[in-house]
C-alpha cells in the first residue's frame, strides 16, 4: 500500500470510528483529522466532502460482506449447513470489526439509495439462499423476502443487543443459539 493509500485508509478508519460514536452529522472534520493524525485540509485531498468517507466506507463494507456471503452460498451445501455458515460468518464479522458492522446498521438508510443496483448486496445474497431453499423444499417459509428478514433479523438483533450491553458478548459466543433458533423459525 502506498503512503497515499495508507493516509486515505487512516482517514477513512478514523471517520468510521467517529461516525459510529457520534453520527455523521455531529462529527467535525477537525475531529477526523485529529484522530487520523493529519491536517484538516488533508481530508479534502482524499475525499470531496466529510460525507464522502461515510459513503465510501459503507459501499466498501457492504460489498465486502456480500462477497463473503456469496462465497458461502457458492458452496451449494444443504440449507442447514449454508445458513449455519452464514450466521457464524456474520457473528465473527461483528466480533472482528464491530465498528464496521455497527456503521452499516446505523447508516444503511442514508446510503442504500446511493448503492448501485449492479453491486452485490448481502441482503440479496441471503434472499437468494432462501429462494433456493424454498424451491428445494428445505424451509417452510413461503416467501424469500420474509425468510431473509427472519434469518437476518435474528443475527442483527442479537448484534444490537451485544452493542448495547443487553447480551454479554462476544456475539460469536451466541452463534450456536442464533443458528438453532433462526433455523427453527425458517424450517
Amino acid at each position: 500500500m502506498s503512503k497515499s493509500e495508507e493516509t486515505r485508509a487512516r482517514i477513512a478508519r478514523a471517520a468510521l470510528r467517529l461516525f459510529v460514536e457520534q453520527g455523521v452529522a455531529a462529527t467535525r472534520t477537525r475531529e477526523i483529522a485529529s484522530a487520523a493524525e493529519v491536517a484538516e485540509g488533508s481530508i479534502y485531498r482524499y475525499f470531496e466532502s466529510k460525507e464522502a468517507p461515510a459513503h465510501a466506507l459503507f459501499k466498501q463494507v457492504y460489498v465486502h460482506y456480500a462477497e463473503e456471503l456469496q462465497a458461502i452460498a457458492a458452496r451449494k451445501a444443504p440449507f442447514r449447513e449454508t445458513w449455519s455458515a452464514v450466521v457464524a460468518h456474520l457473528c465473527r464479522a461483528f466480533d472482528e470489526d464491530a465498528d464496521a458492522f455497527r456503521f452499516l446498521l446505523i447508516t444503511q438508510h442514508e446510503h442504500l439509495g446511493e448503492i448501485s443496483a449492479q453491486l452485490e448486496s448481502p441482503v440479496e445474497v441471503v434472499r437468494a439462499i432462501m429462494a433456493e431453499a424454498i424451491d428445494a423444499g428445505e424451509i417452510s417459509v413461503p416467501d424469500a423476502d420474509l425468510a431473509a428478514s427472519l434469518g437476518l433479523g435474528a443475527v442483527v438483533q442479537a448484534a444490537i443487543f451485544v452493542l448495547y450491553g443487553q447480551l454479554q458478548g462476544p456475539l460469536s459466543a451466541w452463534t450456536p443459539e442464533i443458528q438453532a433458533r433462526s433455523l427453527k423459525a425458517l424450517i
